[in-house]
């Protein structure tokens, strides 16, 4: 008889949708969350994508790139909160400038840091088994502006 190895759910990644269609953040955003023990689903820069992945996928949790090659990710946004996915928008446009059903929501502003993402996702997901305050990790790459790269 085999036996059948089922991970238990606590060594399971958490899965984040990551929505961004600047190729340095987004890579810079994967490298950052992966040694807090997430698996990125993504980056994903196309908006009809996001969408099918929003209402198909397994997620824990997804931060969002506002503005997607001239459209918004508002409509992935509401694929997710109509999963109950927990999600923040991650974007250049001022949180003032959100629309205003959106403004309540998570957010964090471009450039934001490795301690900006680390706080929405603790946010997002307080459950998590976060490693240690102090607990030595791969150093991750700084977080990448495109303005100024």
């Amino acid at each position: 008889m085999t036996d059948l190895l089922v991970p238990s759910p606590i060594s399971v990644a958490r899965r984040i949708l990551i929505v961004e269609d600047e190729p340095l953040i987004a890579y810079s955003l994967m490298e950052v969350i992966a040694p807090w023990g997430f698996e990125c689903v993504g980056p994903i820069a196309d908006l009809a994508i996001a969408l099918q992945l929003a209402a198909s996928e397994t997620l824990d949790a997804a931060i969002l790139n506002l503005i997607i090659q001239g459209g918004t990710a508002y409509g992935v946004a509401a694929v997710l909160g109509s999963r109950n996915i927990p999600f923040a928008f991650a974007s250049g446009v001022p949180h003032h400038g959100l629309e205003s059903d959106w403004q309540d929501k998570p957010y964090i502003a471009k450039p934001y840091s490795y301690a900006d993402v680390r706080e929405i996702l603790e946010l997002l997901m307080p459950h998590h088994n976060w490693p240690p305050e102090g607990a030595i990790l791969p150093e991750p790459p700084p977080l990448i502006d495109p303005v100024t790269a």
